[in-house]
């Protein structure tokens, strides 16, 4: 094995994907595996990890988490452990596969000081293994949907969660969405549980948790989770992983995510004007659009001058001059966007165009299809949500929910709207891009 051997390796595990904002470096030439890996973090942002004089330079835009670094450590161990042993490509790629699994449920805990027994791991990576190849498998023509619980300081029944995998009948035994097998530490059955409707929370904790991971699909499960722990297959094939009352894992389309909605947030600093309210609103809304896989394009305009040379007047609510903009205004009233229930809120989203608001989440357009004959050359070969989204954010902040579930957002760092043709009633001109638009998150 060689240094580039171990890089492709710590690439394909380490969770953190290869993007725009996120960039893997090599440095140095290859070099045979033959002294420990070593790793270190200089920046919150950077780990490097070297294999003799080769390096490996990793860069997350959004700063490193300490899941990420846990996983990075712990898949740089397992290779040095495995250094000179005779495995072929595949048997170092199931074990690595086992310790990223691994690494993952090291993260997560029963409450803040309490974290998972040694003797859950061994059962609950199995059971991960066997939802993964569930997830491409279909039972009566339809999606797998499964769901397991496990509660500590609980003693279960003599009957082991393994027993019954290869029984079809626990492929269709509970959704995860209203019902859950719940198991102990050991993966021993306790019950076979109704998931209750979620309880109030305190306004602290109950704000973490929607800025975290809150999918209103998914509430009672998340619910379910405080202190203890969930894993849901979903019909669509995803895998979550629930604790702490949030979803904290996620393997959508053969990867593991870290769900974090919080450097989008951050992206929506209030010192731009953005009420703090409808930023929480707009992290919720973006997670259920982009596990209900409708899609969505969200755009927060900087001020009102820029609302008609961005929508079509018959678009904008407050004129409701065609019969479906005087439906979304009798239906919206004058409530802001964050004010309006979470179910609606995501119906709306979901509507073919886009949906505008202001700073304040006053709400401008829903379904609007935008003006978009200035789009910069190097865009026109993207799709029309990515395209909307990054004309939103040349007059604010654009963000764009794919079908496939992928979240991606655009702001303008360095507005200057004197310099644009378009501003300037030349509608025929090309956008000189003077806009500074930068992509700042991405999610999926």
């Amino acid at each position: 094995m060689t240094s580039e051997n171990v890089f492709h390796f710590i690439k394909k595990y380490s969770i953190i994907p290869e993007n725009d904002l996120n960039t893997y470096t090599i440095n140095g030439t290859n070099v045979p595996f033959d002294s420990a890996i070593i790793y270190n973090f200089p920046t919150s942002h950077k780990c490097n990890v070297c294999v003799g004089a080769a390096q490996l330079e990793i860069y997350k835009k959004s700063g490193l988490l300490s899941e990420d670094k846990k996983i990075i450590e712990n898949i740089s161990k397992k290779l040095n452990a495995l250094k000179g042993l005779p495995l072929t490509t595949s048997e170092i790629d199931s074990i690595l596969a086992t310790t990223q699994i691994e690494s993952i449920l090291q993260c997560l805990h029963f409450s803040e000081d309490v974290s998972l027994p040694e003797e859950t791991f061994a059962f609950f990576i199995k059971h991960i293994k066997e939802m993964e190849k569930w997830s491409a498998q279909t039972y009566e023509n339809q999606g797998i949907c499964f769901g397991i619980g496990i509660v500590p300081e609980t003693r279960g029944t003599d009957i082991h969660i393994d027993a019954l995998h290869d029984d079809d009948m626990l492929k269709v035994l509970t959704s995860g969405v209203e019902t859950l097998i719940v198991c102990d530490t050991k993966g021993k059955i306790v019950s076979y549980d109704k998931l209750p409707d979620p309880a109030r929370r305190a306004s602290a904790s109950y704000e973490r948790e929607r800025t975290s991971g809150s999918i209103h699909a998914f509430r009672k499960i998340a619910s379910w989770s405080r202190n203890k722990l969930a894993v849901l297959l979903t019909q669509r094939g995803d895998i979550l992983l629930f604790a702490d009352g949030v979803l904290k894992f996620a393997k959508r389309r053969s990867n593991w995510h870290i769900v974090r909605v919080t450097p989008l947030l951050h992206m929506m600093e209030e010192t731009r004007g953005f009420d703090p309210s409808l930023k929480t609103a707009i992290a919720e809304t973006c997670l259920d659009a982009s596990f209900r896989r409708t899609g969505a394009c969200i755009g927060i305009i900087d001020d009102d001058e820029v609302i008609p040379h961005v929508l079509q007047d018959d678009d904008i609510i407050d004129i409701a001059s065609k019969t479906r903009t005087k439906f979304f205004k009798r239906i919206v009233g004058q409530q802001p966007f964050q004010n309006i229930p979470r179910e609606v809120r995501q119906e709306l989203v979901a509507i073919d165009g886009a949906t505008v608001l202001k700073k304040n989440g006053d709400i401008v357009a829903i379904g609007a299809i935008l003006k978009i004959n200035n789009t910069p050359i190097h865009n026109r070969t993207m799709g029309g949500r990515s395209v909307a989204a990054q004309q939103l954010a040349c007059r604010g902040f654009g963000i764009k929910v794919s079908a496939d579930g992928g979240i991606t957002g655009w702001r303008n760092q360095h507005p200057q709207r004197n310099q644009c043709p378009r501003e300037q009633g030349n509608n025929d001109s090309e956008c000189p891009s003077e806009c500074h638009v930068e992509k700042c998150f991405e999610l999926f």
